[in-house]
């Protein structure tokens, strides 16, 4: 069943969403829908690839860090 929805976003950005929208021959709804629908399926796919606690743990902490905490340790180790 399809109802209505009300957002409030940046004029500027409703304008290239519009305009977006046209170029690919699509409606603004279709492309909300379309975007409201990739986030489900991700985040279920991630829920069910990784678990509901890995899932919602992915990208707490820095890849930069990590790799760094872990260059560090191997030194600490391996020196």
């Amino acid at each position: 069943m399809k109802t209505k929805l009300t957002l409030r976003v940046e004029k500027d950005l409703i304008d290239a969403a519009k305009e977006h929208a046209s170029k690919h021959e699509e409606s603004l709804s279709g492309l909300v829908s379309k975007f409201f629908q990739l986030l489900v399926n991700d985040r279920n796919q991630k829920a069910v690839m990784h678990g509901p606690i890995t899932a919602s743990l992915r990208g707490v902490v820095s890849s930069a860090e990590d790799k760094e905490a872990y260059r560090e340790h191997l030194e600490a180790k391996y020196v």
